[in-house]
């Protein structure tokens, strides 16, 4: 197996927050534990709370690390894992590299999120208005067996991705003609691949 290519995949999927939320918890808990030998009424107000900050950057730092190694073992043992790395390495990047298409998957950054294709149930795009204004915009799928969708990329907003995004959404109906898509995308994958077969 390719470590360096894993390595990347990390790097890609997971934001570089969680590894300075990590750093910063093991600070924290440091300077908790320095407080406390100094002693003190101060240095203990000062340990609680480093312990609480402590606390609360491993959880949001530490979990994505243990997300991850619990995917790569599962991807490992279904034998997928090696798909999954040709497909990162040799994929499409599309949205100024927010999202790789490979023959099998769809891998969005930062979302650590990975969707293959067979299993897409649907996908539409998300518009969150904040006083009639556009605050962001990204792309939701909902895989076979989950509940709810979840946020495969973000967008950019004010619909300037909306030719790359018509092209990532017939690129997903080749894959999977099964897929279902918003009303709108619909539309406009069906004129594009009407297009293609007259």
């Amino acid at each position: 197996m390719d470590y360096t290519e894993l390595n990347r995949l990390k790097r890609f999927l997971l934001p570089a927050g969680g590894f300075f939320l990590l750093v910063l918890s093991i600070l924290m808990l440091a300077g908790g534990i320095c407080c406390i030998t100094m002693g003190g009424s101060y240095a203990t107000v000062s340990s609680v709370i480093c312990f609480f900050c402590a606390v609360v950057f491993l959880v949001f730092g530490g979990s994505e690390f243990f997300i991850f190694r619990r995917l790569i073992r599962t991807l490992r043992e279904s034998g997928e894992l090696p798909m999954l790395l040709a497909d990162f390495s040799r994929g499409k990047r599309v949205l100024n590299d927010r999202l790789i298409l490979g023959t099998t998957w769809a891998i969005g950054r930062h979302s650590g999120y990975l969707a293959k294709y067979s299993d897409i149930e649907s996908t539409y795009q998300n518009i969150i208005r904040n006083k009639g204004t556009e605050a962001s915009r990204t792309l939701m799928v909902k895989r076979r067996g989950e509940n709810a969708p979840r946020v495969l990329c973000t967008l950019l907003p004010g619909g300037k991705s909306d030719e790359e995004l018509t092209d990532i959404l017939v690129y997903f109906s080749e894959r999977n003609p099964k897929i279902k898509f918003s009303y709108e995308d619909s539309i406009r994958v069906a004129k594009i691949i009407n297009g293609r077969n007259p």
